[in-house]
């Protein structure tokens, strides 16, 4: 079957080899190691459905065949443990393996080959290009190196594109993303994008497709049965306490809107992650876009989502200049606080929800339209 999105890993052997392991089991670990100890063959890997993943050797092609769950669906990943030059315009993404540490000057040069590529062939402007910076485990480091490797892999894309610059690879230092190689699970993410083939890809996949729609169906419960931790530590009475507290909004223009900030600036990030964990899980055995687009877009969109919910139906009130004041008007009175911690509830337990599925039934609308010559979709 044709691949959606085809891919190609360059690193060095050994930390290239590491990569695959962290996505596969520890006996596929053993299978690879036994299969490339003594030849170098080409990795390619592949999304499987099942959760055990494989490897297979290909003695004629001399390659051997990966199949991992986290592959995304529809890729396939070339990865040649010999040296090879990247000279594939065919692929829709090029991945650099960066593996930690790693000499800054030599892989700068080696990225300068970029900007040849695109000024000698114009098609290579269509491939995406990614850095993957990866703290390679299975390398022995001195405990005192790995408490500063999070702190250098997050300064080192600025460092380099500064170092383009100024040897004159202006093209690669606008087009090369990074991305910090941080589990398994990161790998969706890293490989997303666009496809060249996603016409052809339609009709094959139509039955996946459908597959998936019955997946969404379950959406629902899984937030309601399986999300249980993160919904309460969103909705802990402390928390809203501190934030409907007189020295918290004192001086404030509007009460409701106050405490409203306050959530979003202490629990946003939860927000997302909640959201983020179910809308990846569920739209990642389709997706054939640009998933960290589309999650940087919800990002947006769902602050703005919590923000207007957690104001719905109240009162514009200004905080008074007394605890007595405020304790009189804001909780006596119009029982500010009590209704924000209702409307915290109504957004942990149905308002994020609503959000997932309205999101998830607006991809839904975009991409049917692919897929409905060649399927029932109605």
């Amino acid at each position: 079957m044709d691949e959606l999105r085809k891919i190609l890993l360059v690193g060095d052997e050994e930390p290239l080899k590491h990569f695959v392991y962290d996505l596969i089991s520890e006996k596929s670990r053993s299978d690879l190691s036994r299969l490339t100890e003594n030849s170098k063959p080409v990795l390619y890997l592949r999304y499987t459905e099942s959760f055990y993943d494989s490897v297979a050797e290909n003695v004629k092609e001399k390659s051997v065949e990966i199949l991992s769950p986290y592959v995304p669906f529809g890729t396939v990943i070339k990865a040649p443990l010999s040296f090879a030059e990247w000279e594939n315009s065919e692929c829709d993404m090029i991945l650099f393996l960066f593996a930690w540490p790693f000499n800054t000057e030599d892989k700068v040069r080696m990225l300068k080959g970029i900007d040849n590529r695109i000024t000698d062939n114009p098609d290579y402007i269509n491939t995406a290009y990614k850095v993957v910076l990866y703290h390679d485990k299975y390398q022995r480091t001195a405990v005192n190196d790995i408490v500063g490797v999070g702190q250098a892999m997050n300064e080192a894309p600025e460092k380099i594109r500064q170092k383009l610059k100024v040897i004159g690879a202006d093209v690669a230092s606008e087009v090369l993303e990074y991305e910090i190689f941080c589990g398994a699970e990161k790998l969706v993410s890293i490989a997303s994008g666009t496809s060249r083939v996603l016409s052809s890809f339609m009709p094959i996949n139509s039955r996946r497709f459908m597959k998936w729609l019955e997946k969404t169906e379950y959406v629902e419960d899984d937030y309601d049965l399986f999300c249980y931790l993160e919904k309460e530590e969103l909705m802990k009475t402390e928390m809203t306490v501190s934030i409907t507290s007189f020295s918290s909004v004192k001086g404030s223009n509007d009460v409701m809107k106050s405490y409203a900030e306050l959530y979003i600036k202490r629990n946003f990030k939860s927000v997302f992650n909640l959201f983020k964990k179910i809308y990846t899980d569920t739209i990642k055995d389709i997706c054939f876009w640009d998933l960290n687009r589309d999650l940087e877009n919800h990002r947006k969109k769902l602050e703005k989502f919590c923000i207007d919910n957690l104001t719905k139906d109240t009162l514009n009130i200004k905080c008074p200049t007394t605890l007595s004041e405020y304790q009189a008007i804001i909780r006596n009175k119009n029982n500010c606080d009590t209704r924000f911690g209702e409307l915290v509830s109504e957004l942990v337990l149905t308002g994020i929800k609503k959000y997932i599925l309205d999101a998830l039934n607006e991809k839904r609308k975009i991409i049917a339209p692919f897929f409905r010559e060649h399927s029932k979709i109605q």
